[in-house]
């Protein structure tokens, strides 16, 4: 009998101890945190200890070292649901830890991926273990406040296509994923037919499960890499089970990321109200097996509101398998995109071999009922490689379907060969107007395509179409085929029409309310006064290579750089504008200003 009550008793100390209660700083690796509340020496055994806890506050858990995670049962999957409180993963100080995972067979029951946020591991990631989960933070920096990218998830390079670094699936909400680093670099069991599927991390949708509320921000996000699946996405949304129209991912925001893919490096595939903003994003599809673009936007829940903004697209790179496309951004749903403030370059064939065919596009809009406004944008169309075998279309934006509002945009056109145009609409539900067209002066280049008919320049398009009547045809004096700001003297200042609800450019600088600039760079002066009680009275301002000084008396004027070297050094006379041109634009300069009387030091950013 006392043996019985015995294990009676033992059993529930272990029932009461798997449902522990956490709570404060926990160290996950070989190292330790003072004052910790205890101590998992592989991701693996925390999250299986969070998936079994209670939450009376919020808890961190350090990772003091890089850690090999073995997948070789399952994926490591954290379903927990703490409340009131969070759950936050971030490095410990100093540390710059790399956690890889070993997923060296696609072996979960459920849901593919070597690290997973809403499914717990206990029965191999199980499809009817998908878990409430919610207010999971990932910081990658090792600093309190940081923004520093010190904390990296990724792919052991034997692993299989699948193992993803990072899955949030089912009912998650209040997931951050913030400063971190996250490669998809599995190399084992490739695959040629997986687009919009692997991905350095996925949020999927699981029947009427989805996940809501989420943020990426300050993340560096890539499947591109080596001998990865040619249809792998940096991030991607998927959705299988049974759903519906409703079971959409909701609440998105995208913003200050790098992130490449190879057949995407972002693809929004059915979610809601998403915000993409800030961005560095690349595609290369290298074997030119997919049809790819820097974002994808399709199966949106209709009437939906996306914002993409102050992005810089730098490269859209193919080798263009036959019939193939690539574009920076394909918009496939009946949503209401807004497309402001957006720098795109970065045009390639990455394979220069011959009979290459296909469609190179900026921008391609195609969906009944959707609503685009296409404002104060500025796209290079570089000049392609041709082997004089190609057959390449070359366009700028395409719109085959829905309504566009296309206005105060820049469109440069550097293609000298294959047949390219700036514009093709099939559709006259186009409110086109104030743009700068500017093109290589080949033949090739026409101004663009409406309804079927093809116009060669911006003069005949205008009085084909009756559109585009203050847009211009003008060089706009990009500082360079990778910097698209604007010089000083470009015929985009001050020539675009208002648009209220785009009152900053790409920098964050506040827009003419009355006269804006064409393109999504505002040109700004920076000009500042420099008085010190009536004895100095100056003005410094500057524009992309030049510092401009002003005196209401004679002066000295030293131009230091960062390093605290004199880099220019000059008499000046009152009232005269005076003109320093610097041998490297970008940077931060010190301005000194001595007359008789006084002197003052400004500092000068140019951007």
């Amino acid at each position: 009998m006392k043996r019985f009550l015995l294990s009676i008793f033992a059993a529930l100390l272990i029932s009461i101890s798997s449902f522990a209660q956490m709570s404060g700083v926990y160290s996950v690796g070989t190292g330790n945190i003072n004052g910790e509340a205890g101590h998992y020496a592989t991701l693996r055994d925390a999250v299986t200890a969070l998936n079994a806890a209670t939450f009376s506050g919020h808890v961190f858990m350090m990772i003091t070292s890089s850690l090999n995670e073995d997948c070789s049962v399952s994926g490591i999957g954290l379903a927990a649901d703490p409340g009131e409180f969070s759950i936050t993963f971030k490095p410990a100080p100093s540390v710059k830890p790399v956690i890889a995972f070993n997923y060296v067979a696609d072996i979960n029951v459920g849901p593919s991926g070597a690290f997973l946020v809403g499914v717990h591991h206990t029965n191999g990631n199980d499809w009817g273990d998908i878990r409430t989960t919610k207010n999971i933070v990932f910081d990658g920096s090792n600093t309190v406040g940081g923004t520093t990218r010190d904390m990296t998830l990724e792919s052991s390079l034997t692993s299989h296509r699948n193992a993803f670094p990072m899955v949030i699936i089912g009912s998650c909400s209040n997931i951050v994923v913030k400063n971190m680093n996250v490669y998809h670099k599995a190399q084992a069991s490739p695959s040629t037919s997986s687009a919009k599927f692997i991905s350095a991390i996925m949020v999927r949708t699981r029947d009427a499960m989805y996940p809501s509320n989420l943020t990426f921000d300050n993340n560096h996000i890539s499947s591109d890499f080596e001998l990865v699946s040619t249809g792998a996405v940096g991030l991607v949304w998927y959705r299988n089970g049974t759903t519906t129209a409703t079971d959409i991912s909701e609440n998105i925001v995208i913003s200050n990321n790098l992130i490449e893919g190879k057949a995407q490096a972002i693809c929004l595939n059915y979610t809601g109200n998403a915000t993409v903003s800030g961005n560095e994003l690349k595609v290369n599809q290298n074997l030119g097996e997919f049809n790819s673009e820097a974002i994808f936007i399709g199966n949106s829940k209709s009437g939906s509101n996306i914002v993409f903004t102050r992005n810089k697209i730098t490269k859209v790179a193919s080798k263009m398998g036959v019939g193939k496309y690539v574009r920076a951004l394909t918009l496939e749903t009946p949503v209401n995109l807004v497309v402001s403030n957006n720098m795109v370059s970065g045009f390639e064939l990455v394979s220069q071999t011959t009979g290459q065919s296909g469609e190179m596009t900026a921008f391609s809009f195609n969906a009944t009922g959707l609503n685009v406004v296409f404002a104060h944008n500025s796209v290079y169309m570089n000049n392609l490689f041709d082997d004089a075998t190609s057959l390449i279309t070359y366009k700028g934006v395409k719109l085959v379907n829905g309504n566009l509002v296309l206005k105060n945009n820049i469109l440069v056109n550097a293609e000298t060969d294959f047949a390219n145009e700036f514009l093709n609409c099939a559709v006259i539900t186009a409110d086109i107007n104030n743009n700068i067209y500017y093109g290589s002066g080949s033949a090739n280049v026409k101004l663009g395509t409406f309804n079927s008919m093809q116009y060669a320049d911006l003069a005949t398009w205008k009085t084909g179409t009756q559109k585009d009547a203050a847009s211009l045809d003008s060089d706009p004096l990009f500082v360079s085929a990778t910097n698209l700001h604007v010089q000083t003297t470009s015929p985009a200042e001050a020539v675009a029409t208002p648009i209220a609800e785009i009152s900053i450019d790409i920098d964050g600088e506040t827009r003419n309310a009355t006269t804006p600039d064409i393109g999504a760079d505002e040109f700004v002066a920076h000009t500042t006064s420099i008085a010190t009680e009536n004895e100095l009275n100056a003005k410094v301002w500057a524009s992309e290579n030049q510092i401009f000084v002003q005196s209401a008396e004679n002066a000295k004027v030293q131009i230091f750089n960062m390093l605290g070297a004199v880099i220019i050094e000059n008499e000046i006379l009152s009232n005269s504008v005076n003109t320093f041109t610097l041998e490297t634009a970008k940077g931060i300069y010190l301005v000194k200003i001595q007359n008789q009387k006084a002197s003052k030091t400004q500092k000068v950013f140019i951007k």
